[in-house]
């Protein structure tokens, strides 16, 4: 019997010191029938030079860009050009366990339209590594209530992460359902992305013991802050609320649109006062970040989702 096929797509730009090893970590999958889909967004170093040697043994597919379009312009090319019946992104300074896409492989029989596995947050420069979603069973859940655990609407212990790179998605399901990256977004736009696939998704699968590693580095955008990061978080929720509002889904989850809000804000909050360089910038970003939330969003409604002794503790 024919299996699945399965396209992993990798946005790359400038990585040529980590690109190899996340390719190795494809190609070494236990699991053999993969498309492989790089997306060169017109890289400046070796990058290219790396990926074409890498061609001359493996089996990859190697797209370029013809400026730099970011993440989301390169994650929908991949979408559109993928052969495969199931789809699944990577980046290109992570990596994943080798038997992640067999274990994954097995579900595809149930016909989810999503499937979503663990996440490791690798310290490379440490040498430390910590379990983040973890999930000790595999798990069918519909989208709706897949969406109430990811924005909390819903009481759990299980959590869903914001990220795309740990889940598996029907090619069919994107398509039909015009799922693409909004490609204005240079930040947060996985929040974007797996809020709206959950809300139109019918079957999703959590599988237990195996991970995606998420290289954590101190140079990454989720490590920096700025006026351009602050305005990026406030646009991301500006488009998902538009998306919603134009499919007339707003009504339908706007409770679970204004609790992920509210726990994003507090996570922006939280990395402007842990990653500001001194006071005087942490103040100033924090200034922006409440005006141009009292501009774009209903305050008051926000408001009625917050618990004022969970923020001190948070904070």
């Amino acid at each position: 019997m024919q299996q699945n096929i399965l396209t992993v797509i990798i946005p790359t730009f400038n990585d040529s010191k980590n690109i190899y090893r996340c390719l190795q970590s494809v190609s070494n999958q236990s699991f053999k029938n993969i498309e492989i889909i790089v997306i060169n967004d017109a890289s400046t170093d070796n990058t290219l030079e790396i990926l074409e040697t890498y061609n001359l043994t493996h089996k990859i597919r190697i797209i370029n860009m013809p400026q730099n379009m970011g993440a989301g312009a390169c994650r929908n090319r991949g979408i559109l050009e993928a052969d495969g019946e199931y789809i699944t992104f990577l980046d290109s300074d992570d990596w994943i366990d080798i038997c992640t896409y067999e274990k994954c492989s097995k579900q595809f029989v149930y016909n989810p339209d999503i499937i979503i596995y663990g996440l490791m947050y690798d310290y490379v420069e440490y040498n430390y590594r910590i379990k983040k979603y973890i999930y000790n069973n595999n798990y069918k859940l519909n989208g709706e209530y897949a969406l109430s655990i990811y924005s909390h609407t819903t009481t759990t212990e299980i959590n869903i992460s914001p990220i795309v790179n740990n889940k598996i998605y029907k090619k069919e399901f994107l398509i039909t359902n015009n799922l693409l990256f909004d490609e204005c977004l240079r930040y947060q736009e996985d929040d974007v992305f797996t809020f709206e696939t959950f809300a139109k998704s019918n079957d999703v699968i959590l599988i237990k013991d195996c991970f995606y590693h998420y290289n954590q580095r101190c140079n990454s955008l989720i490590h920096n802050v700025s006026p351009l990061s602050i305005e990026g978080f406030v646009n991301a929720y500006i488009s998902l609320k538009d998306n919603l509002e134009k499919q007339n889904l707003f009504n339908k989850y706007n409770a679970e649109f204004y609790l992920k809000l509210k726990s994003s804000l507090l996570g922006v909050i939280k990395r402007t006062i842990d990653y500001s360089k001194d006071q005087s910038e942490c103040i100033e970003l924090l200034v922006l970040l409440l005006e141009l939330m009292s501009k774009k969003f209903d305050l008051k409604q926000l408001l009625t989702f917050f618990n004022i002794h969970y923020i001190r503790t948070f904070l």
